[in-house]
């Protein structure tokens, strides 16, 4: 057998490894949607935004269900995140019984955004495949964009979804 056979098969493989991890993480079943029973705060060893649940100092805004602090990445004049306390890890982990959280996360989003100014804002979600982080966080991005070209490429609606799709969608499974 040629070398050059024997390297392509073997890349082959290594790519097909890669891929089905990736594709397992994001997709696959997630044992981590669920309250910490000592604490009920999204408690998953190694989740970045579960840590700022329990540590964060620096909210904007605090609930019994959600925090919401600035973005480290702005995209917006004001770039807010606004993430649940419970892990949910991105939205094809979404139930019935999530909602409420939904509705609740679009309610402090908009309230967010008449605070921080009223030029109007986004609220979105990046899709599943292009979470930067494994934990439901809403974008809420209040105008004027700062850097308007890379917000619209990576929060157009390939990369991510408004939050009112996302109410429907679930809401349309109830049905």
């Amino acid at each position: 057998m040629k070398w050059y056979f024997v390297a392509g098969y073997s890349f082959a493989a290594v790519c097909s490894a890669v891929l089905f991890k990736i594709a397992f993480k994001l997709w696959g079943p997630s044992k981590y949607n669920h309250y910490d029973s000592q604490i009920e705060e999204a408690g998953v060893p190694g989740c970045l935004f579960c840590g700022f649940v329990r540590r964060m100092d620096e909210k904007v805004f605090e609930d019994e269900h959600v925090i919401a602090f600035h973005d480290i990445s702005p995209y917006a004049s004001t770039h807010l995140l606004v993430i649940p306390k419970r892990h949910i890890k991105n939205l094809l982990a979404l139930k019935n019984e999530d909602l409420y959280l939904l509705e609740h996360m679009k309610s402090v989003g908009l309230a967010l955004s008449e605070r921080f100014g009223n030029e109007g804002s986004d609220l979105i979600f990046h899709k599943p495949a292009f979470n930067s982080i494994l934990h439901l966080h809403l974008h809420v991005m209040v105008r004027p964009l700062t850097r308007p070209f890379w917000r619209r490429i990576f929060f157009n609606s390939y990369f991510s979804t408004p939050i009112d799709a996302v109410i429907t969608s679930l809401k349309s499974k109830n049905n």
